[in-house]
């Protein structure tokens, strides 16, 4: 399977690649070039299916053979490991209950996949991948915890001061392990979206990788909650974002 830029002003691209990268070089998103539709026969049998078989059988076209089956089949069962279920509002109307998980967050399902991802491409790789996440609060705790333990990869989380309820805080400190978090002045608005002077204007798109670039020994890129990974597995909004920094031998 191949991603294309929403934009249509960069290669094509690998699901690692899109998965590591997160934005093309023309900062849309990636998409992928086709999707076949799934088979009456999947739907007919769907009650008899577990989530993660459901999830396994959806997934599968879009990553291709860069997971091997076994892989990406656990993967899945580690991300699905708690319930998410279907509730009846009234006649004919249910909702998805997302806020199961560990964080209490619908950003769990999503995150903890694209955990995962990232964590198999870099399984033989020794150079560290650095995650920093800028949050409002609401949701960072489920990047931190999705990446919890995950090897290869260190996540650092910028949250405002003052701004973030106690549970929220105890979510973003106390996991320890790789996740480190960092208490700063300022909001989550300002920093992806401010002034020359906020601290996460320089990390925009391109400018990274002139940051981090080859002098520094870093490969650097924009990395956000919505990027293909983790739309796989749950389409939402985003309220963090996440940028991946690679240090290179």
């Amino acid at each position: 399977m191949k991603y294309y830029s929403l934009n249509k002003q960069a290669p094509d691209s690998s699901f690692e690649n899109a998965v590591r990268k997160g934005l093309a070089p023309d900062r849309g998103l990636y998409f992928p070039e086709h999707i076949i539709p799934l088979n009456e026969d999947f739907f007919e049998k769907l009650d008899e299916l577990s989530n993660s078989e459901i999830a396994f059988k959806a997934i599968q076209q879009f990553i291709g053979e860069e997971i091997p089956s076994d892989n990406l089949r656990q993967i899945i069962e580690d991300t699905l490991n708690f319930d998410f279920p279907i509730v009846d509002i009234e006649e004919g109307i249910s909702t998805l209950e997302l806020f199961h998980g560990p964080t209490m967050a619908f950003k769990d399902v999503g995150a903890r996949f694209m955990a995962r991802c990232l964590g198999y491409f870099n399984r033989n790789n020794d150079a560290e991948v650095t995650v920093l996440v800028a949050t409002s609060g609401d949701t960072g705790g489920a990047v931190a915890s999705g990446f919890l333990g995950v090897k290869g990869v260190r996540v650092v989380i910028l949250y405002p001061s003052g701004k973030v309820s106690d549970v929220q805080e105890k979510q973003l400190t106390t996991l320890g392990q790789n996740i480190t978090s960092l208490e700063i002045d300022g909001t989550f608005d300002g920093w992806i979206g401010g002034t020359e002077n906020e601290p996460l204007e320089r990390w925009r798109y391109d400018e990274a990788e002139t940051i981090y670039g080859s002098e520094d020994g870093f490969l650097a890129s924009p990395f956000d909650v919505i990027f293909i990974e983790r739309s796989l597995l749950i389409a939402d909004g985003h309220n963090a974002r996440v940028m991946v920094i690679e240090k290179e031998d």
